[in-house]
């Protein structure tokens, strides 16, 4: 009987056959093309943008208070000052 646990078993396995299969190059290069995917469409190609709403949707889901919106501006990479001053 197909249930929500077999589901992640089966996905586990099958994750654990593909390494086992392709190996770990074939994997990161998997996970590298889907992060520059994802940046490429949600984040107009700015991988600063995409790397601080990762960092903050992290410390959000951290947070003893969320409805505080505490890190909702929080920027870990911060856009570099403007030299042209």
């Amino acid at each position: 009987m197909f249930t929500r646990m077999n589901a992640k078993t089966m996905g586990r396995l099958g994750g654990l056959a593909t390494v086992k299969a392709h190996g770990h190059e074939h994997m990161q290069a998997i996970g590298r093309r889907g992060f520059k995917v994802t940046t490429e469409r949600h984040f107009d190609g700015d991988r600063r943008k995409h790397l601080n709403a990762l960092i903050r949707r992290g410390l959000r889901s951290l947070d003893p208070c969320p409805w505080s919106d505490h890190w909702r501006d929080y920027q870990a990479f911060p856009d570099p000052p403007d030299e042209t001053l």
